[in-house]
């Protein structure tokens, strides 16, 4: 018997320019965003590829008809204006139908809003739903948004693009149909190590992060350390040293406003993390961190 010809996948389509800011303290790549909208157009009888299993996926389909069958061997029929969410644990097999133009957006867990997490706040409403409904009609409002999204090569871009589709969702459906719709993410403990990166800058301590991610404090240091492989204290150390690396590289001076920022209780708190964790006094530090800022844009322009 021969072997059918493995439809030709087609390519993403790039973002449009770089990135006009090119912030000093961006620690993201070509590769590694926090949010990344990706656009397909598919013939009959080709896959889509691309959907990574480190990202949940909202898969909007503009126009066309699609077979999504899931990681439980669910099966989907799509039609244009209808939209689909797959968690970072699926990695569905995607077939067009019907020529199709497809629009998608990977993120994390966890969607941010003022130091809130837009998702759990859908359970602390008392929203829930006993099963997943994972496809939702496409509002008209939606389909504006997407037919007016154009984007450039800025991580920053990408995730204010999210935001305001997560917004509108807000706005369009109700929280039942986002409970279903978002249901297996919903819990912090869904993704521990999203709701924890998301979240730290806002938690008190221990106790604080237990009780957002509604669970006891044992079972949340247990599962933080399989999780991050380290105790909370350790991690939490780090981050601040990041944190404070990434404030002075983006010229933050003040060491009163630094260190309200990092929770310090005062400047000296500061100066005494900076030698403990860094063996220099901070002026020190900023000079070391704005050496290396100049030393890297004149390798970058060169």
């Amino acid at each position: 018997m021969m072997k059918q010809p493995v439809p030709k996948q087609p390519a993403v389509k790039p973002c449009s320019h770089a990135c006009p800011v090119k912030c000093p303290a961006c620690h993201y790549n070509n590769k590694i965003y926090p949010a990344r909208w990706n656009h397909a157009t598919l013939a009959a009888g080709q896959s889509l590829s691309g959907m990574t299993r480190n990202a949940n996926h909202i898969l909007f389909l503009v126009k066309g008809t699609l077979h999504v069958r899931t990681h439980k061997n669910e099966n989907h029929y799509l039609n244009g204006d209808q939209c689909m969410f797959f968690t970072s644990k699926e990695s569905p097999y995607i077939t067009v139908l019907a020529a199709s133009e497809i629009i998608w957006l990977d993120f994390s867990n966890r969607v941010i809003f003022n130091h809130r997490d837009t998702l759990a706040t859908i359970i602390s409403l008392g929203c829930s739903c006993q099963r997943a409904m994972p496809v939702l009609p496409m509002h008209p409002r939606i389909k504006k948004l997407l037919d007016d999204l154009c984007l450039f090569d800025s991580p920053c871009h990408h995730l204010l693009k999210q935001y305001d589709l997560l917004m509108n969702m807000a706005y369009t459906y109700s929280n039942e149909e986002l409970a279903g719709f978002f249901q297996p993410i919903l819990r912090p403990a869904d993704d521990l190590r999203a709701f924890v990166i998301s979240n730290y800058r806002n938690m008190e301590g221990v106790e604080d992060f237990a009780r957002h991610a509604k669970m006891s404090k044992s079972c949340f240091i247990r599962k933080f350390r399989d999780a991050f492989g380290m105790t909370i204290h350790q991690w939490m150390m780090k981050q601040k040293e990041n944190d404070l690396c990434e404030m002075i590289q983006s010229g933050k001076r003040d060491a009163k406003e630094i260190a309200t920022q990092l929770r310090m209780d005062n400047p000296a708190c500061l100066y005494q993390f900076c030698r403990k964790h860094f063996g220099c006094p901070m002026s020190e530090l900023v000079a070391r961190l704005s050496d290396k800022c100049q030393t890297d844009s004149y390798t970058k322009g060169n």
